[in-house]
């Protein structure tokens, strides 16, 4: 009876992990959604500041 109980306990851990990394493999999805994001606008900062600094980006009053 003892081996069967350590069994069930055992299947139960699995099963809690399981569940656990699946957890975790959702908030990893979204923080590299979050990633891409954040790599998206820094590209458009960049992009007016470099801009900027060649003198080709023109203020509201110039257009």
């Amino acid at each position: 009876m003892g081996a069967g109980r350590d069994l069930m306990d055992f299947a139960r851990r699995v099963l809690r992990l399981t569940e656990e990394v699946e957890a975790l493999g959702e908030d990893v999805a979204q923080l590299q959604a979050d990633v891409r994001s954040h790599e998206r606008r820094l590209i458009r900062i960049e992009t007016v500041m470099e801009l900027a600094q060649q003198g080709r980006l023109k203020s509201p009053d110039e257009r």
